[in-house]
C-alpha cells in the first residue's frame, strides 16, 4: 500500500511540475509566420476580427478597416502617432492593446499571441507590407 501512495504521490508531483507556471515557455505557436511580420498579413486580420466593431468610418479618431488603417495609425486623430518604431512598448496601439490604457477591444483581451504579434510588427519597424 505504501508502495502506491508513493507511485501515485510522485505522478502528482510530475504533474503538477509540467502544468506549474515556473515552467511555463508561452503558448505554442502553430501557425506562426516565417520571417518579418506581415501588415497585411498577419495585422490588418487582428484588426478586421477585433477592432473594426468600433473603429470603423464613423470613429471619431481611428478606423482601422482595410482601406485605410496603416495611414491612420500615423496620423488620423489627436492621439497620432499610434505607432511609435523606436519605442514600441509606448505605442499608443500596444498600450491599448495590454490595458495600460484603455484596454481595447473594450469587451476583453485579444488573445496574447495577437498583441505579441503586434509588438514584434512595432518593433521590426511597423512597415506597410
Amino acid at each position: 500500500m505504501e508502495q502506491k501512495i508513493k507511485i501515485i504521490a510522485g505522478l502528482l508531483f510530475g504533474i503538477t511540475g509540467l502544468l506549474s507556471c515556473e515552467n511555463d515557455v508561452g503558448p505554442l505557436i502553430l501557425d506562426a509566420p516565417s520571417g518579418p511580420v506581415s501588415f497585411n498579413r498577419d495585422i490588418q486580420p487582428i484588426f478586421d476580427a477585433g477592432c473594426i466593431g468600433c473603429h470603423d468610418d464613423s470613429h471619431q479618431q481611428l478606423d482601422l478597416r482595410n482601406c485605410c488603417s496603416y495611414q491612420e495609425l500615423w496620423s488620423s486623430g489627436a492621439g497620432a502617432p499610434y505607432v511609435l518604431p523606436d519605442n514600441p512598448a509606448q505605442s499608443k496601439l500596444y498600450r491599448h492593446l495590454t490595458g495600460d490604457l484603455p484596454l481595447m477591444p473594450p469587451f476583453g483581451s485579444l488573445p496574447e499571441y495577437e498583441v505579441n504579434l503586434v509588438l514584434k510588427w512595432i518593433t521590426e519597424g511597423a512597415e506597410d507590407n
